[in-house]
């Protein structure tokens, strides 16, 4: 079977956050927790094409991939809030996260087919948590540029990935 070349493109994209931190060296806490979770994602795809090669049916591998990704990029989000208590906030909501997403993936899903609730859940957590660190960042008072901030793009890119997933 020949996968059209959208999907293939929309996979290796993925693993554009992890070849930025390669390039540009920028080894910050919040920047490797986003990279691993893109990297969590693209080695996921490319288990996901070998377990469809030989099987048939893959989105078993989706179900597992994702809150290890979606817990990966709430710890980086986290570790750019500008409070305490929101960084705690965010770090704290990764086990709840991964505990409703299994919950709607084991008693909700149906697991040979694509997701109806559980990656809907994953993009809205992912949007929203994207949203209010580009919301609380930007009218920090010490702000300079804000187009200059890895956190600046970095939520901005989750935020889009996550509205269109």
């Amino acid at each position: 079977m020949k996968i059209p070349w959208i999907i293939s493109t929309a996979a290796w994209v993925q693993a554009l956050p992890a070849v930025a931190v390669i390039v540009r060296r920028n080894l910050s806490r919040p920047v490797l927790w986003i990279a691993a979770g893109a990297l969590v994602t693209v080695v996921g795809d490319l288990i996901s094409l070998v377990v469809a090669r030989e099987t048939g049916n893959n989105h078993w591998v989706t179900y597992t991939v994702t809150p290890l990704t979606g817990g990966a990029y709430l710890l980086g989000l986290a570790e750019w809030q500008p409070s305490y208590l929101e960084r705690l906030t965010l770090r704290l909501s990764v086990l709840p996260f991964a505990a409703a997403y299994l919950a709607l993936v084991f008693f909700v899903e149906d697991m040979t087919t694509f997701s109806e609730f559980s990656g809907p859940f994953f993009a809205l957590v992912i949007l929203g948590a994207a949203l209010w660190t580009l919301l609380r960042r930007a009218f920090q008072p010490s702000i300079n540029s804000i187009t200059r901030a890895d956190w600046f793009w970095v939520a901005f890119g989750l935020a889009l990935y996550g509205a269109t997933t």
